[in-house]
């Protein structure tokens, strides 16, 4: 759920994004004494940007368009959860066990604690080791126990579904920005070298700027 939830409210993060705001602070610009690998940009790299510019603007509109429907989903994968007596049954189960594992462990520390001879001390560090040992695979199993309900619940799994089936147009959106970025690289690159005999420099300033740039997206 924490990933789906992440996803859900992905939207906001993105929204609050630009991608071209920063550009002619990473690849040089007036005032920072360089030239600037955009100041004079090929007809490839020229064609990158605006393409950028253009599936930018098609992500924002998604965005807009789909983050009321993006959260309804979201918010009806949380009441098929809540609704689910299964679940709900399989974490309580989690919160018990958790509750008196912490339990076991604190009564064990004590025992630690309280020793006076190295005998007593050695098996109470013992008895912990196995208690922690073995409470840990419970609650393994009490959380692969709730996704299991999860993933066999139909209600669920419904509302999960047509959450993907929503958000597919966002999705698109990045991974078409990712290789739009991608281009944008390799284009960069491809210029710095057809002007290598005029400045050491470009190469490290594009590099710098193209990881500030690229960077963040791939996430």
């Amino acid at each position: 759920m924490t990933k789906r939830k992440q996803r859900a409210f992905v939207v906001d993060q993105l929204e609050s994004r630009s991608l071209l705001s920063g550009f002619h602070h990473g690849f040089g610009g007036p005032g920072r004494g360089e030239g600037g690998l955009l100041s004079n940009p090929s007809p490839a790299v020229q064609a990158d940007l605006t393409k950028i510019q253009q599936d930018q603007q098609k992500l924002q509109s998604d965005i807009t368009t789909l983050q009321p429907t993006l959260q309804t989903d979201f918010q009806a994968i949380v009441t098929a959860v809540k609704n689910s007596t299964t679940i709900q049954g399989a974490e309580q189960t989690l919160t018990t066990d958790f509750t008196a594992f912490s339990a076991t462990l604190q009564a064990d520390w004590k025992a630690v604690a309280s020793a006076t001879d190295s005998t007593t001390r050695t098996a109470a560090l013992t008895q912990l080791r196995s208690d922690f040992s073995s409470g840990i695979i419970v609650i393994q199993a009490d959380r692969q126990a709730i996704q299991t309900a999860i993933a066999n619940d139909a209600t669920v799994q419904a509302a999960k579904q047509k959450l993907q089936t929503d958000e597919a147009p966002i999705i698109a959106d990045r991974t078409t920005l990712q290789a739009d970025f991608t281009k944008l690289r390799s284009d960069l690159q491809a210029s710095s070298s057809s002007t290598s005999g005029e400045t050491t420099g470009s190469t490290t300033t594009m590099a710098r700027a193209t990881q500030a740039f690229i960077g963040p997206w791939w996430f």
